[in-house]
């Protein structure tokens, strides 16, 4: 029989033999959370998709950041286990204080470059940050 927390144990063994480790994220700040109106998200929408038929952006050539990285509707504190055997073009880089600075924006502008320029399917990438 399987108990009710056979998972959480599971990963703690797999973190002890160094397969996976942890990263905790902070939770969105509830006043940015409650500064979101519909109206707003209408607006957004709506200027998003001008861009789009403007420069002709395909589905597959949109990509989504914000200051912390990739976390998009993540309300509350969160915590991801990462297995250690990555492939080779995957990166995980945390800071001290949770949120990116210059030198890991421009990394990670390099790295999502190199990442996405050979599957281009129109003439542009539109990448949105937060």
């Amino acid at each position: 029989r399987i108990g009710d927390t056979w998972a959480l144990r599971w990963v703690e063994k797999q973190r002890k033999l160094g397969r996976y480790h942890v990263v905790c994220t902070k939770p969105m700040d509830y006043k940015r959370k409650d500064a979101l109106t519909p109206e707003l998200v209408l607006r957004y929408f709506s200027n998003l998709k001008a861009v789009k038929e403007k420069y002709d952006i395909h589905e597959g050539d949109q990509y989504n950041v914000d200051e912390i990285g990739f976390r998009v509707g993540c309300m509350r504190s969160t915590t991801k286990h990462f297995n250690n055997n990555l492939a080779p073009n995957v990166k995980i880089v945390t800071s001290e204080n949770g949120y990116t600075d210059d030198e890991l924006a421009y990394k990670w502008l390099w790295h999502f470059h190199h990442q996405t320029k050979s599957r281009v399917k129109g003439r542009y990438r539109l990448l949105i940050f937060d």
